[in-house]
């Protein structure tokens, strides 16, 4: 049976990967951040196992050092995609100084701006927020979120082009798009 998985690896003969180059969007974030002038970013990922989670934390790594900037453990901080772990993780970047946060989704970067506004923190005055998938949750925040858009529609139309390529007996291993940063107002220049 072929199987065309969505942001996860599935090793089997009849199988294909369609995404988004998630590296290059987390590039696309913290240059955004840093041509903000923010030197203290922090990285708040979602379901340590999961493949888009692995990607997304390593590439935050590489990027802050690509941009020259240091980059701190005690601002690197993982929970899961489901649960709202914010409040155990995010006044802990707050006390270490961070000016602002690269979030593994939209849904956490929605709870680390409730948990930032339960702390007093106004966005992006006080600290800058990026968000990762453009959902709709996305323009719904106050402040609409900053986000990466890894176009969803269309790695929808592609995964049934691989399925149906798949059936014909093409083999096929990886369909990635390259996202894009929509800058909205939950960013701001370092104060």
């Amino acid at each position: 049976m072929p199987v065309v998985a969505f942001d996860e690896n599935y090793d089997a003969p009849m199988s294909a990967f369609v995404g988004c180059d998630g590296a290059y969007g987390i590039a696309l974030a913290v240059k955004h951040l840093c041509e903000y002038n923010h030197k203290r970013i922090a990285f708040f990922g979602g379901s340590p196992g999961a493949l888009v989670s692995v990607e997304r934390k390593r590439s935050f790594i590489t990027a802050m050092r690509d941009e020259g900037r240091e980059v701190l453990p005690e601002l690197i901080a993982e929970s899961n995609f489901s649960q709202n772990f914010a409040p155990s993780i995010i006044p802990d970047f707050v006390a270490c100084g961070a000016t602002a946060i690269v979030c593994a989704s939209d849904l956490l970067a929605s709870y680390a701006v409730a948990e930032l506004e339960r702390l007093g923190l106004r966005i992006p005055r006080d600290i800058s927020v990026v968000g990762f998938d453009n959902v709709p949750l996305s323009e719904e925040i106050d402040p609409p979120l900053t986000t990466v858009d890894q176009n969803l529609v269309e790695i929808g139309k592609s995964t049934f082009f691989l399925f149906e390529r798949l059936l014909e007996g093409v083999s096929i291993s990886k369909m990635q798009f390259k996202p894009k940063l929509i800058v909205r107002g939950s960013t701001a220049p370092v104060k």
